[in-house]
């Protein structure tokens, strides 16, 4: 009897570990900086919205830059338990693809290694969570995105290309580089938006009073669009 309880143990146990190795198929853009955007689901072992930063070697940054001017790249790694990553950050080797690997992608690059990743946006998703639309901007001046929030009443991800048109160099790291998040409606391409200051969130020193005018951006381009499941 002891013989075979061990065995079950060891079966539950490795059915455990194979069952939080998934595959997290990710979106990469970025010019400067290279990004990458993990695609969530409301599923338990996908239901985390994270974006960290990466490198690869100059010329494979070289060749993603020049796709990504025709086409949104995805990624999808060997498979890997997702919160170990979280809780300890590690290379990643996979496929890159043209479009979506799930969607009629074409692989571009074979069994390329990202490396450093550091985490700059996570949170955990929830159908039953409903909030106001969201987005996190980051980025620099010179290359900077909108990632809209995932929230209950809209499960959208969209990842869109902004450019700055009225912030001062004191702002512009507390617009595009700090916690912060904005509140907008769901934005729209080539229109216009203004960032006032929110209460509690910068210190009045750096951006001023509440409600006073930090920065406007332009909405230059969608990168990336779906329906998170």
């Amino acid at each position: 009897m002891k013989v075979i309880f061990t065995f079950l143990v060891l079966v539950i146990t490795s059915f455990q570990v194979m069952a939080i190795e998934a595959t997290h198929g990710m979106v990469i853009f970025g010019k400067e900086t290279l990004y990458a955007y993990h695609l969530p689901m409301f599923h338990k072992i996908h239901n985390k919205q994270m974006v960290f930063t990466f490198d690869v070697p100059l010329e494979i940054k070289e060749q993603i830059s020049k796709i990504q001017d025709t086409q949104f790249l995805t990624f999808v790694p060997a498979p890997f338990d997702l919160d170990k990553f979280i809780a300890h950050p590690f290379e990643l080797k996979g496929d890159l693809y043209s479009g979506h690997f799930e969607k009629n992608g074409v692989v571009v690059l074979e069994g390329i290694t990202i490396s450093n990743p550091k985490i700059i946006y996570l949170n955990q998703i929830s159908k039953g969570v409903e909030r106001n639309e969201e987005y996190k901007l980051f980025g620099s001046k010179n290359d900077a995105y909108a990632l809209h929030l995932i929230n209950g009443s809209t499960a959208i991800d969209q990842i869109f290309k902004i450019v700055p048109t009225d912030v001062s160099d004191a702002n512009i790291d507390y617009v595009i580089n700090s916690k912060s998040i904005f509140n907008f409606s769901l934005l729209e391409l080539n229109n216009e938006y203004t960032i006032f200051t929110q209460a509690g969130r910068c210190p009045s020193r750096l951006c001023g009073e509440p409600g006073q005018k930090l920065a406007t951006f332009k909405i230059e381009s969608l990168y990336f669009e779906d329906q998170v499941m």
